[in-house]
């Protein structure tokens, strides 16, 4: 257990600085014309009623690119702008304050890696925790102690409830996002079949 521990806290650092300075596809904010009638806003800026589309020519084809009248560019698909970043984000997927940085098509593989592995963590320090409160809870009977009394048990009780419950959070997290990573794959090989973008190639 220590030697697990160890290396899938080494993998949870890893992966999580990976996904705090990999770039997560920023749209670069270069002067562009802008859709012939101004988008309508309200009193705080954001726009009212559906973005302005406009189809582009691009290497791999034409198609609907919106216009965020924050950056003042024209994004492709699968594009949306953050708030927090104050940019437009290829394949976004959220915020995440934890590292401070977007989840784009850039490092959602890290971010996986990461939830993945802060996981496996918590399932090895839960293991752990288990462990030793069963180990104790045998001295204690052969001591005759209380377990009640028992401050190693209390002590051990008190970190097997909170490593439990955000254990059972994460793993629901990373079968949301198999879950997700699985409907983006299908809905990406309906697309090509319907010759659409696919989201991969939104890069290019």
């Amino acid at each position: 257990l220590p030697l697990s521990a160890a290396s899938l806290f080494v993998a949870t650092m890893v992966s999580m600085l990976a996904t705090m300075f990999t770039d997560p596809g920023f749209l670069m904010k270069n002067a562009q014309k802008g859709p012939a009638v101004k988008p309508r806003q309200d009193q705080w800026g954001r726009p009212i009623g559906p973005p302005a589309r406009e189809w582009i020519q691009t290497q791999i084809g034409t198609y609907p690119f919106t216009w965020c009248i924050t950056c003042d560019i024209w994004r492709p698909p699968y594009a949306h702008h953050c708030v927090d970043c104050g940019h437009c984000v290829l394949g976004f997927d959220h915020h995440c304050p934890f590292v401070n940085n977007c989840i784009g098509v850039r490092n959602h593989v890290y971010f996986f890696a990461f939830i993945s592995s802060v996981c496996g963590l918590g399932v090895v320090v839960l293991a752990g925790t288990l462990a030793a409160m069963y180990i104790q809870a045998g001295r204690a009977a052969d001591e005759h102690v209380a377990l009640s009394d028992d401050t190693q048990m209390l002590i051990l009780g008190s970190v097997a409830v909170p490593v439990t419950l955000l254990t059972l959070v994460l793993i629901f997290f990373v079968c949301f996002h198999i879950y997700i990573c699985c409907k983006a794959s299908l809905a990406d090989k309906e697309r090509e079949a319907k010759k659409e973008v696919p989201l991969a190639r939104c890069e290019s």
